[in-house]
C-alpha cells in the first residue's frame, strides 16, 4: 500500500519503487478510459502532476516522468486499445 502515501512528510520511508508506483497510479487513472470516467486531457493530467510535485510526489520522481514523457506517451497509446469499448 506504499504507493498511496503522500510525499509532503504526512509518512516517512517510502520506497522509491512506491514512489515511482503513485505517480505512474495516477497517470494511468487519469488517462485512460474507465467505467466511471472519461480520460482527461493531457495537459490537466501533466498540470496535476506538477501540482503535486513536493506533495503528493517526489520531486525526482516527477522530473525522471517529464524527462521520458514522450516513452510514457508511447506506453499509453500502445495500451489504450486492449482497455477496449468500457
Amino acid at each position: 500500500m506504499n504507493h498511496y502515501e503522500k510525499r509532503d512528510g504526512s509518512c516517512f520511508g517510502i520506497p522509491e519503487s512506491a514512489r515511482i508506483v503513485a505517480l505512474a497510479d495516477v497517470f494511468d487513472t487519469l488517462a485512460m478510459l474507465r467505467p466511471y470516467k472519461e480520460p482527461w486531457v493531457l495537459e490537466a493530467i501533466f498540470a496535476t502532476i506538477r501540482e503535486g510535485s513536493g506533495k503528493h510526489f517526489d520531486p525526482r520522481v516527477v522530473s525522471c516522468f517529464f524527462d521520458i514523457q514522450a516513452e510514457i506517451l508511447e506506453i499509453k497509446d500502445a495500451w489504450a486499445p486492449l482497455y477496449g469499448d468500457i
